[in-house]
């Protein structure tokens, strides 16, 4: 059987209709957590369009939220449905948790939800279906980059429906693709959702965000809900052409396909001539880096000009670490052009393209691929217990040995660095170990107290954001002190803590001001080089007020994909008790007594459906934080007027309808 798709004045599909009883089946086989391990990590393309989805779980809201950046993404007056929304117990759990799946036709014009600069175009995949270990890296996609830390992720897009390139600005409103049935799907739909911004990955945490062109629910779309964009209008709502989609047989009637003009010899070219190193089809080891590089030659007319560079087109069970200079070729020069790439956690198949592009970022000459195998575990699997070592933490199966436990006991054990994530491994050069809060370096060539030092990874997870607004310059005094260095400044409760916990060797140098702390009322952050503080006013008195962030978690996530977030963990990992730790150090746990309806400790309760929203206040129009699902543990701190203050699993607290909790 063929599938085609007529596109023009009206839409017209056939298709055969699935199977009864389809999604049952596809939902059983997902719900064994390795593959959904697995298929959250593998590739873009993981909606699955049509399953069932996220329901109501709270009474309607009136108000949208009118003050969100964010429009519907299609043409203003066209009306779709939502067929799954956020915390869809098909697929939108983990990283797609705060996704939503709209159904349209192929060929529907797709709009920017919000303006900003086009990160990753990905367009050559003319195939899907409901096998997702043959498509789910097979959706085509685009990723708009804010600017602010977040990006929007289009996906499932039509075969060579890209409208925009790498590196183009784009306002809101903008038609940026048509939409398909490209990737793990079983109906077309467009998967849209708002995502923690990466350079080197075109899927990362995706985060609660509203519309402002939705009257109901506090402005967040519901699975079965149907929706009016009130976005930009446009002249073309679907695509002009005639184009074969898929083909599964041989087709009936021949397909209609659009000529290419005949160019004239580009001035700018790059011809593919051979794989200098890791063939396609090599295999590597599930997170380590390889360097790929080919071997092209300027078929152009003139010399390759100033600025040019590679630029990343898709990628796949990799991540990219670096791109090398390229040189500027004169005509009928070959060069060669690399690039290091790091494989994800997950074994499977992994795959990137890339294309030259000059200074403009206007891309010329062949896609350069690289096809892979990714085997074996990421370095984050669990270790034996070492008798050699010092420490050993079952709660993640690593061993903390020479050189590093004598730094981490004496810089605060786990209070400051969390449990160990990985064995001591060479990376960069360097024999370093990850850590939940941060990685630690050896540098032998230091003298001796400098030898263990901690990775800038503040520095590293803020280079989107960078610079930081800066402070003016202030006296040092005993609750301030200005760093002119980064220009920044540290204030009362985070200057004690910085003070009294190392200072500059384990926290470096300020990179941002005081900020607030999503999702904690009161709360608030700050950035330094190799830290992010955070203070919770609900610990006020307690020695964990201040706590170092997770930043060593949040790189082997986002940056190294050695570590899957997990979709919605229940507890914390327990504290340490293990008869290989010569010398226990516990992580003490924070026991706060606060009044439930003014009398008693805190209670645990369960969460008694999916999808129960966390709001930052006790009202139904107050912004949503996150998400709970049903059999979720949370503390309950308060009780009233309907309305429970809840402490999660992650410490974030908020506001939730006493009707969905069942205390313990």
């Amino acid at each position: 059987m063929a599938w085609w798709i007529v596109y023009g004045a009206s839409i017209r599909q056939v298709r055969p209709r699935l199977e009864e009883g389809l999604f049952d089946r596809m939902a059983m086989l997902l719900s064994r957590r390795t593959l959904l391990e697995r298929f959250s990590r593998v590739a873009i393309g993981t909606s699955f369009g049509g399953a069932v989805g996220l329901g109501r779980t709270e009474e309607a809201w009136a108000a949208p939220n009118t003050s969100s950046p964010y429009l519907l993404p299609w043409p203003g007056g066209e009306t779709f449905k939502c067929i799954q929304g956020n915390n869809g117990t098909f697929s939108h759990t983990g990283l797609e948790a705060y996704a939503w799946d709209f159904a349209m036709p192929v060929g529907s014009v797709v709009l920017t939800a919000r303006g900003g600069r086009v990160r990753f175009v990905y367009q050559e995949s003319d195939v899907g279906g409901v096998n997702w270990q043959l498509y789910a890296d097979k959706g085509n996609y685009v990723v708009v980059d804010h600017g602010d830390g977040t990006s929007a992720l289009y996906l499932h897009l039509m075969y060579h429906g890209s409208l925009v390139r790498v590196g183009q600005t784009v306002q809101q409103g903008q038609p940026i693709a048509y939409s398909g049935e490209t990737g793990f799907t079983s109906m077309p739909h467009l998967h849209f959702m708002v995502e923690h911004s990466s350079p080197f990955d075109p899927y990362t945490q995706s985060i609660p965000v509203t519309f402002r062109d939705v009257s109901t629910g506090g402005g967040v779309p519901q699975t079965g809900g149907t929706y009016t964009s009130g976005n930009a209008h446009v002249a073309v709502t679907h695509a002009p052409v005639v184009i074969k989609l898929m083909q599964t047989t041989v087709p009936s009637a021949p397909a209609v396909v659009p000529t290419q003009p005949v160019l004239p010899a580009e001035r700018f070219s790059g011809i593919f001539v051979t794989d200098v190193n890791f063939p396609d089809g090599s295999s590597v080891k599930a997170g380590r880096e390889i360097q790929k590089t080919w071997r092209v030659r300027n078929a152009g007319t003139v010399a390759w000009p100033a600025g040019t560079h590679l630029e990343l087109q898709g990628i796949n069970g990799f991540k990219l670490v670096s791109l090398a200079p390229v040189p500027l070729a004169i005509p009928q020069q070959a060069v060669d052009l690399t690039v290091t790439l790091r494989a994800s956690a997950m074994d499977g198949a992994a795959g990137a393209y890339f294309r030259l592009a000059d200074g403009s970022g206007t891309e010329f000459g062949n896609e350069l691929w690289i096809r892979a195998s990714v085997t074996g575990e990421a370095p984050t699997a669990s270790a034996p217990w070492n008798p050699k070592g010092r420490y050993y933490f079952a709660q993640t199966g690593h061993n903390i040995m020479w050189p590093f436990d004598g730094f981490f006991a004496q810089y605060g054990g786990l209070n400051a660095f969390g449990y160990p994530r990985t064995e001591a491994l060479h990376e960069d050069g360097l024999l370093v170990q990850y850590f939940q809060r941060g990685r630690m370096e050896y540098h032998p060539e230091l003298p001796q107290g400098q030898q263990i030092q901690l990775t800038l990874l503040g520095t590293r997870l803020t280079q989107d954001q960078q610079p930081f607004p800066k402070a003016a310059p202030s006296p040092t005094t005993a609750t301030n002190e200005f760093f002119p260095q980064t220009g920044h400044s540290v204030s009362f409760g985070f200057l004690a803590y910085y003070r009294a916990h190392g200072g500059l060797p384990i926290f470096g140098y300020p990179i941002s001001e005081e900020f607030p702390l999503a999702g904690v009322p009161g709360g608030t952050a700050q950035w330094f080089q190799r830290a992010r503080l955070e203070y919770r006013p609900q610990l006020l008195g307690t020695p964990y007020a201040i706590q170092p962030g997770l930043l060593g978690d949040e790189y082997l996530t986002e940056v190294l994909g050695w570590l899957p977030l997990p979709a919605y963990p229940t507890k914390t990992l327990p504290p340490p008790a293990t008869p290989h730790v010569s010398a226990p150090i516990r992580t003490p746990t924070p026991t706060v007594t606060v009044s439930v309806n003014a009398s008693g400790p805190a209670r645990t309760a369960s969460v008694t459906t999916s999808g129960l929203r966390v709001h930052s206040s006790p009202s139904i129009t107050a912004p949503i934080i996150g998400y709970l699902s049903q059999g979720n543990q949370v503390s309950v701190l308060q009780q009233a007027n309907g309305w429970a203050l809840v402490r999660m699993w992650n410490n974030r607290q908020g506001y939730v309808s006493t009707a969905y909790l069942k205390l313990s």
